[in-house]
Order: structure tokens, then sequence, then C-alpha cells
């Protein structure tokens, strides 16, 4: 640091002292590449420790898994099986297989004489990031319940913008036979984040993501948050790329109301889409059992029962405990997907 202040401070010594106008230009453009190539070897070394302490993730997941998607931004490749590894620091995490099927959902048993449907949108903890595919409670839910079919919808950085675009622009009625059942978004509070685009969003993932954003009294879809605002998420992208993002960029402390009032229009327009396609269903939004404020969680709860949301709150029945949760993750463990599946089946008549 001492000596970039006393390079400053010759340079900027050498700039005062009147020369004739050739060689003072001269000054000035070498000051300004000197300041530019240092900003550049400073990114760089930034970049570097940043990804030192990323997660590092093997497999064909990381390439197949996210594939560019007309209206959801981002989807896995269909018919695939999908190897992902998670390492900290060399220290293996997990290592688990996805497959999906020719929807690129993942897999489910196939309950021939299943009379209802369950249609589940949600994130990696609903996609099941981390387990293998007979551990997801949608899994297991369908080796319990025969009755019902199942179809998993979610999958890893959606939020319930994807769940939206999937009921307007998807087809569902091509895939989803019975004539009813329920539509459970399972909902944490982080994604009422990912609806209303904060920077930790567009910084990663999220940018290529849809975006609902309200135009008067309705909502407006956009094909991605780019397309919604340009520069603004062209900007927080870069500061995701060079790791500036993770010091300037914190998440918000406390969940903004009109964050929260778009996070329950978009569920109240996609109860509306589902509800179109299938009268006698039921739309329901379960409150995931994450390590989350009350007053976070009651707040959000009740937005969404005043907007005439039918909620199950998870939350309350089960708490993610040491083994609930994957070590050195955040995602839920095998024991986890079990009781949440346990839970759902009682609920779901």
């Amino acid at each position: 640091m001492q000596i970039i202040r006393y390079w400053l401070y010759c340079n900027m010594a050498e700039l005062k002292r009147p020369k004739n106008l050739k060689p003072r230009l001269f000054q000035i453009l070498a000051f300004l590449l000197g300041l530019m190539l240092s900003l550049l070897v400073g990114l760089g070394i930034l970049r570097y420790y940043h990804n030192q302490k990323a997660p590092r993730f093997f497999g064909n997941y990381v390439v197949e898994g996210f594939v560019p998607h007309p209206y959801l931004g981002y989807a896995p490749t269909a018919n695939a099986k999908l190897h992902s590894c998670k390492t900290i620091n060399n220290d293996t995490v997990y290592c688990v297989q996805y497959t999906l099927d020719a929807n690129g959902q993942r897999v489910v048993p196939v309950n021939d004489t299943a009379s209802k449907h369950v249609l589940f949108f949600g994130c990696s903890f609903t996609y099941g990031e981390g387990v293998n595919d007979e551990e997801t409670f949608a899994y297991r839910l369908g080796t319990q319940r025969a009755d019902l079919q199942i179809h998993n919808y979610a999958y890893s950085g959606y939020g319930p913008q994807q769940m939206l675009a999937k009921l307007e622009y998807g087809r569902l009625h091509q895939y989803v036979t019975e004539p009813d059942g329920y539509l459970v978004y399972v909902l944490l509070p982080e994604h009422v984040y990912r609806a209303s685009g904060e920077p930790y969003y567009i910084q990663g993932w999220g940018s290529s993501s849809p975006h609902y954003a309200f135009d008067a009294d309705t909502l407006k879809y956009y094909e991605s948050h780019m397309a919604w605002r340009p520069a603004y998420t062209s900007w927080h992208r870069f500061l995701g790329w060079s790791g500036l993002g993770s010091i300037f960029t914190q998440l918000p402390s406390v969940y903004e109301q009109t964050d929260i009032n778009l996070t329950v229009a978009i569920c109240v327009k996609a109860k509306e889409q589902y509800l179109s396609r299938f009268p006698n269903g039921r739309f329901v939004v379960a409150m995931f059992p994450v390590e989350q404020s009350e007053v976070e969680v009651g707040q959000i709860m009740a937005s969404l029962k005043d907007a005439g949301i039918e909620v199950w709150d998870l939350h309350t029945d089960l708490r993610m405990a040491d083994r609930y949760t994957i070590p050195n993750d955040n995602h839920p463990s095998s024991e986890a997907h079990k009781e949440i599946a346990r839970l759902l089946s009682k609920l779901i008549k």
C-alpha cells in the first residue's frame, strides 16, 4: 500500500510541474494507463481468492444442468443422468445422481392407478439437490401414495416466477392427465428476493431468469432480468464476476412489503392459471421449514392468506436441526426429505 501511495505521489508531483504540452499529455496518459493496469491486477487477485473460497462442482451437472430455456431462463437437459459432486476445500460434501425424464423433470414413481396429481414447484430444496433420486420428498411421496401422480417441476435456483412462466407458457395439459389434484409451491422466504430481483440473485445465476413486474395493476412478463433492466443487470453481473458483489452487496435485513406483495401477486396469478385448467384442483403454498425469523415467516404467510392463498405451515411442524441438513451444506438431508414426505402425505387428502 505504501508503494502505491509513493507511486501516486511521484506521478501527481510530475503532473504539477510546468512543462510543455506534449510531455504533459504523455504523463497523463501514462498515469491513467498505470491506474487502469493496477485496477485490473487488483480485480484479478480478488476474483482468484473469491473462486478459491467458493464451493466446486464436478460432473456433467455443471454443463448439462443449466441449458438456455425459452421462457424459464434455464433448465436441465431432458432424458439425462446428471452426476454432481460438490467439494469445499477438497473435502467432498456429496456425490449424487439426478435422473431426468423426457420433460426435464426429476424422476418420480409412475402410478398408473393415480386419481389425482400433485405438481411441485420450487427451488433446489424441492428438486432435491444433494440427494439421490429416490431420497427426494417428491419421490418418497409417490411411493407412499399410489393414488397420487407426482410431477416435480422444481429446479435449482428457481423462484415463483418460473412457476408462473411454466403455467402461462408451458403445456401442462399434455403431461398432466389426472383431472384434479394439487399444485404445491414450496416457498422459502428467500424466494421473495428472487421474485423481486435483488442484486445477489442477478449477480449470479438469476440474471437469465424471467421476471414479472407491476405495470399499473397487472403483472408484466419479461423474458429475463436483462430484458427488464439491462444496464442495472449488466453492472451487477460485473460485480458478481469480479467478486466485488460478495463484498459490497448484502442481503436486506428485512423483507420489504413491496417485495412480498410482488411474490404474492405472482402466486395469485399462478393460482388463476392453474384453476383455469384444473377447476377442481387446490393451489397451495407450503412454507419450507428453514431457520428463519418468526416475524418474517409470519409476515409472508399473512400476506398470502390475505390474498386468498391456502398456506401449509411446514415451518412450524419441522425445524431444520443438524440431522436435517447436509453437512457443510444448507440443503435438506435425506432424513429431512423423509419427514417432509410424511407431513405432506398427511396434508394431501
